[in-house]
């Protein structure tokens, strides 16, 4: 049975699209975490894990690999986009979004940053 991804593992990806966004261009590509994961299974990475660990991150990394599309590389732009998309957010999730990205805006002058 599928389940949905843990939300250990949902805070990690991400975050690591944000990271990704912040600090490189928004079409740095990366790597489907599929491709990584049956490489590490075929060298016996996760031999120690448990049924139930080892299918709990089969389902993450496939949650996560779907939003490549079937593809083994995409932009992080793309991957982040294709998730957010993906989401039901409530008006009161937007709007907690909305204020930390306003927060944060605060605190920068975008006529002086490096846009690219």
């Amino acid at each position: 049975m599928a389940k949905n991804m843990s939300k250990k593992y949902a805070i990690d990806m991400w975050k690591k699209y944000l990271e990704l966004l912040k600090l490189t261009d928004e079409n740095r590509i990366t790597n489907n975490p599929c491709v990584e994961f049956t490489e590490n299974v075929k060298v016996g990475i996760y031999d120690s894990l448990d049924e139930e660990e080892y299918d709990s991150l089969l389902s993450n990394v496939e949650q996560e690999g779907a939003l490549y599309g079937n593809k083994r590389r995409s932009s992080a732009c793309t991957i982040f986009l294709r998730g957010y998309r993906c989401l039901s957010l409530t008006d009161r999730e937007l709007e907690r979004i909305a204020e930390i990205l306003a927060d944060a805006s605060l605190r920068v002058d975008y006529r002086k940053e490096k846009l690219q």
